[in-house]
């Protein structure tokens, strides 16, 4: 059976916009600035600027195993071995130099990122 060795809280973009009463209390935070350059039928340009409202932001907790958390953080006594543990995204020579927090981090950073993740906080368990 696995067991759960790490969790990753991950914070999202919603898709609920913030209120207009929300906007009002605070509305340098509240939204997104936008421009762009238009341009008419005889080249004219011109550079319209124009404001979002910001979406609400939600968190998802994902639980990662004890196999998956050895996997990520796994390092060999030299650097030769320790190609074989290196993942695509990374070079073997720095991967090597790297800790098994750092290691874990990396690994977590590219799971973020890779569903449209703002931000993240994780939390090792204890054996």
């Amino acid at each position: 059976m696995n067991t759960t060795k790490v969790s990753l809280k991950i914070v999202l973009p919603g898709r609920v916009m913030l209120s207009e009463q929300e906007c009002l209390k605070n509305p340098k935070e509240s939204f997104n600035n936008h421009s762009m350059v238009v341009t008419d039928e005889e080249h004219h340009k011109e550079a319209i600027h124009f404001n979002t409202r910001k979406n609400r932001t939600v968190t998802q907790c994902l639980n990662i195993s004890e196999e998956a958390y050895k996997a990520m953080t796994a390092k060999a006594s030299n650097q030769k071995d320790d190609m074989n543990n290196c993942p695509e995204w990374s070079k073997a020579r720095d991967w090597f130099n790297l800790s098994k927090t750092q290691r874990l981090v990396a690994h977590l950073d590219r799971i973020s990122k890779s569903i449209g993740g703002l931000s993240f906080t994780y939390n090792v368990m204890e054996d």
